[in-house]
């Protein structure tokens, strides 16, 4: 219980003052169904007696009092407990994107879980003060309230009231978090397999049907959503086991309240026609018990759904105070580093020490595989160090806020997700607030601007489901102009020409290094279309650097770079493959 006295103080202090009103509403209208049943039951017994009408008159106004009152007041409940949910639940959702965008993605769970995660886990958290916290509060008000009634009746029905509440309220709590307990952890494992199993059949239905797995990934999925099935069947079953058993309490109460009262009646103790009222007393009061066992459900669940949430990477700094948000050229020092694409993982990038200067324009080139991408990924805070440092301007990137840091170092990376929307929306992702001009602006400087002239709507037509409609080297564009509108003072670049011809890779590599003139830029690349016109190649090989240096100092006394010309130039031609120091490779510099 303190996870969700912890949660609920956090969360509820922009909130407190709709959730006090809310209860306190809560409270006045339970208040009222006992005051109206306690009230209809002595109308009708006096009634019964027929005495002169101006007798029943109090009886008469307090019954549509009560009644007016209950229903205002659980209206107010409402308004004010959903207010206070929703925007709970606001919050909880712009806490938990911003978890997430800073958390290292290696240490993310499976798309699928985490979807259930921001989704279900999230919205489960509303349920902290309207279904978990205020059911108790009303039923400890309410609790008190009728016994304090029944002792104003009766002594004895006083402790009869009481013991059946209380006792009830205890063991409708401590059978609804046992029984609760269990079936929500089996449900929580149950959604998160069946939504792993429904994201697999999305998104690789073609790979499936293709290798003819289409009806074995179905079956799965089935089988799935039937274990997910018998869960929730088993958890129903908990659940109207309590609900029965808070019945059988409630009646419990109710004869020995009835039995109680006919004893009053017969020493003459109590009036005849009160007896409806105290017995009506015990039966109302129930209303805010029964809510005890549903309460106790909920805490568990988001107790479960609040330690899912809290197991989410953290990428907080560590020292709030160095956080360089000041836009200019910019200096990364690399010291050592070993990265981990996953937690499990052997280390992918191993011990690398590089430096780039400001304006600089740095290839990393490397076979598929070497570590290019983990590389990259460490440099904005996507992956967490094994070991060694990242400085930004002599600061350590560990220190510095998750955002700042990533306004001024952007990636383009290579699986970069482009959207089911317009061309134009996919670059302005990077900037928001940027106008249509500036958006164009960017698309034109990577060389899409031919291309936008012959679409039906410009920049604004729409590229289908994950770029379906657009090809392999126009999305690698659209990719990098939202890298050139976020205008950061370093540029990475991720395998930008992998899926492109030589005159395509190399058409793209003048491009990209046009557009980041006087501005820094690392690309990660393992062909060497263009890269005679950087201001320095780093190779990498198994994790490593080898050897770095300028074009022509490589190809001068390097091993690995000559290795690769030579390559290149065996499968692609002499032609294709400039020599430093050339004619071409003066006009591309």
């Amino acid at each position: 219980m303190s996870t969700l006295v912890r949660h609920a103080a956090a969360l509820g202090r922009p909130v407190a003052v709709r959730i006090v009103l809310s209860t306190v509403a809560a409270v006045v209208a339970v208040a009222a169904a006992v005051a109206l049943l306690a009230t209809s039951g002595y109308l009708i017994s006096r009634a019964a007696e027929m005495p002169p009408i101006l007798l029943l008159t109090v009886a008469i106004v307090g019954v549509r009092f009560f009644a007016l009152l209950r229903a205002a007041s659980r209206y107010v409940e409402r308004i004010l407990s959903h207010d206070a949910a929703l925007r709970v639940l606001v919050r909880a959702r712009r806490d938990f994107l911003a978890r997430l965008v800073a958390a290292p993605n290696a240490a993310l769970p499976r798309s699928a879980d985490l979807l259930s995660r921001a989704v279900a886990d999230v919205e489960r958290l509303q349920d902290l003060f309207v279904r978990v916290l205020a059911p108790p509060v009303v039923a400890v008000v309410v609790v008190l309230g009728a016994t304090t009634a029944a002792a104003v009746m009766v002594p004895l029905g006083a402790a009869v009231v009481f013991g059946g509440l209380a006792a009830s309220a205890m063991g409708l709590a401590w059978l609804g978090r046992n029984l609760a307990r269990t079936a929500t952890a089996r449900q929580q494992q149950a959604r998160a397999a069946m939504g792993i199993e429904v994201a697999d059949t999305v998104h690789a239905s073609l790979e499936l049907v293709a290798m003819g797995q289409g009806e074995a990934q179905v079956a799965r999925m089935m089988a799935a959503d039937a274990r997910l099935a018998g869960v929730m069947r088993a958890d129903a079953v908990g659940a109207a086991v309590a609900a029965s058993l808070g019945t059988a309490a409630t009646w419990g109460t109710v004869i020995g309240l009835a039995v109680v009262g006919v004893g009053a009646v017969r020493d003459g103790s109590l009036a005849g026609v009160a007896l409806a009222s105290l017995v009506f007393i015990g039966l109302a009061a129930f209303e805010a018990v029964l809510a005890i066992s549903p309460a106790a459900r909920a805490s568990v669940a988001v107790e479960a759904a609040i330690e899912r949430l809290e197991s989410l990477p953290s990428a907080a700094p560590r020292d709030a105070a160095h956080v360089p948000t000041a836009r200019g050229p910019l200096t990364l020092d690399i010291d050592g580093i070993s990265v981990r694409p996953a937690p499990d993982a052997p280390a992918a990038v191993r011990n690398v020490r590089l430096a780039i200067a400001p304006g600089e324009h740095v290839a990393l080139l490397g076979p598929s595989g070497c570590g290019k991408s983990t590389f990259t990924r460490a440099l904005v805070g996507l992956l967490p160090l094994d070991g060694g440092t990242i400085r930004v301007d002599g600061i350590d990137i560990r220190d510095v806020d998750v955002r700042a840091l990533r306004s001024r170092v952007r990636l383009c990376d290579q699986d970069a997700h482009v959207f089911a929307t317009s061309v134009a929306e996919n670059v302005r992702l990077a900037r928001p607030e940027a106008a249509d001009g500036e958006v164009l602006s960017a698309l034109r400087a990577v060389g899409l601007g031919p291309w936008l002239d012959t679409l039906p709507d410009g920049p604004h037509t729409h590229v289908g489901d994950d770029g379906a409609r657009v090809s392999g080297g126009q999305r690698q564009r659209i990719i990098l102009a939202r890298g050139i509108l976020a205008d950061p003072d370093l540029l990475i670049v991720d395998e930008p020409t992998s899926h492109l011809d030589h005159d395509g890779a190399r058409a793209y590599v003048n491009d990209l290094l046009a557009t980041r003139a006087g501005a820094a830029l690392l690309m990660t690349t393992h062909r060497l279309s263009g890269l005679e016109a950087f201001d320095r190649i780093v190779v990498m090989r198994d994790g490593r650097i080898v050897e770095a240096g300028t074009p022509g100092e490589l190809a001068a006394r390097g091993t690995e770079y000559p290795r690769m010309l030579a390559a290149a130039r065996t499968v692609d031609g002499a032609a294709n493959v400039p020599v430093v120091g050339s004619p071409e490779t003066r006009m591309t510099r």
